[in-house]
């Protein structure tokens, strides 16, 4: 007796746009994705976007975190929030979170923000609760790689943040930095 295997479908037909390889995966898994963004404009053309380069996604958008009501909108797979320039500590920005994670406890959520002190910032989101931080300067492919890598329970941090965190690591530790040269 053969195995049947769940039937496969195209993530991006034809290689999708960018020329980006053709990807599959379960027709069963659908991630859904809920989008937060004040704009009207923004969240309708990330609507837009998100469509065309992750297909399979399921998607909703709502104007602030405040507004989910878990008889409105479908629990989603993972929440993304676009906090512009506002700091993690910001209360409007505690108040939704506190608020998402009330109605949603398990649903990882991804900070998207316009900060130049992103290092910083990462880190003290993830210190607050949020799974992943994402620089607004980052392209579109990493934030649907980053989405999925949160939906697949992970933590999405830029290798910029990696980076400095490990140095700081380095300095904190005494030790000295590999990549540099001896006087």
């Amino acid at each position: 007796m053969a195995v049947r295997r769940p039937a496969e479908r195209p993530l991006r037909p034809n290689g999708g746009a960018g020329g980006h390889p053709t990807a599959t995966m379960p027709s069963e898994v659908t991630p859904s994705l809920l989008i937060v963004e004040p704009a009207k404009l923004i969240r309708e053309s990330l609507l837009i976007l998100l469509k065309d380069r992750a297909p399979d996604f399921k998607l909703q958008a709502v104007s602030a975190m405040t507004e989910v009501e878990a008889e409105r909108v479908k629990m989603p797979a993972a929440v993304m929030v676009f906090t512009k320039m506002q700091e993690v500590d910001d209360p409007q920005i505690q108040a939704g979170s506190a608020h998402l994670e009330h109605i949603w406890p398990r649903v990882p959520r991804l900070m998207i923000s316009e900060r130049t002190d992103e290092a910083r910032v990462a880190l003290q989101a993830v210190r607050s609760g949020w799974h992943g931080f994402f620089p607004a300067t980052l392209e579109v492919d990493l934030l649907v790689a980053a989405v999925r890598l949160l939906i697949a329970r992970g933590l999405f941090l830029p290798p910029s943040v990696i980076e400095k965190w490990a140095h700081d690591q380095v300095g904190r530790d005494g030790e000295a930095d590999p990549g540099r040269q001896a006087p």
